[in-house]
């Protein structure tokens, strides 16, 4: 996998202005959109019997699958690109949505979770922190301390997760899970004038899912966890 760099918005780098923007109709994203259409094939193969339906709009796939223990939706998109000279990084954003009203033991606070990367020059760790969250201290601890299994922080490294965040929203009773990664990611280059994908690998798809399914199994069980303590 080959690695880009991303940067903030409107951030200055030398004398060069890097910014990042929303995508618009154009030649351009339409490459980018067919790029994606790639990458959500690869999803729906690895998903199999469990894929349902596929839901296109330009630069946004969401997939609708079932036969998971929680994965029932998974959003790809390249919402922003970054504009650099001569070259354009359309970056690919994950997200899927857990509906927890049918769960006797659920969460009923506002929960708000934000991935810290470590490493120098790559990802090499990773930790979950509470960002604000309206639950009690013993509850956010126990929250925490499931995300940061070894099973789920591994695949964070493995799959180069970047900007990972959680949130509960009490008002939908849904759980959002969203992270961004270079793996996925569209590279357009003017000269020469190409359009490169940062291909997944099959095993990488794989543990994407099994990302998911992990973290929403944590979330999930957090209230049995506690009345197991």
């Amino acid at each position: 996998m080959e690695m880009l760099l991303t940067t903030p918005k409107n951030e200055r780098i030398g004398s060069r202005r890097i910014k990042r923007k929303e995508p618009g109709p154009g030649p351009l994203n339409n490459r980018a959109d067919r790029k994606l259409t790639f990458v959500a094939d690869m999803f729906t193969v690895a998903m199999g019997d469990s894929f349902l339906e596929l839901k296109k709009t330009i630069l946004h796939r969401e997939i609708i699958c079932r036969g998971y223990r929680y994965l029932t939706n998974l959003s790809l998109d390249y919402d922003k690109y970054v504009k650099r000279i001569w070259a354009r990084v359309w970056e690919l954003f994950f997200k899927t949505t857990f509906d927890v009203s049918g769960y006797s033991e659920s969460e009923n606070e506002k929960c708000h979770f934000v991935a810290v990367n470590k490493g120098k020059w790559s990802i090499n760790d990773a930790e979950w922190i509470d960002r604000d969250s309206s639950c009690s201290t013993e509850k956010t601890k126990k929250y925490l301390e499931l995300l940061n299994n070894k099973l789920i922080i591994e695949r964070m490294v493995m799959l180069d997760m970047v900007d990972a965040e959680i949130i509960f929203s009490p008002q939908n009773r849904t759980w959002t899970v969203k992270y961004k990664s270079v793996i996925g990611s569209t590279n357009w280059i003017m000269i020469p004038p190409i359009t490169q994908l940062i291909k997944h690998k099959p095993y990488e798809v794989i543990r994407t899912i099994e990302f998911f399914e992990l973290v929403l199994d944590a979330l999930v069980n957090v209230s049995k966890a506690e009345k197991g303590s």
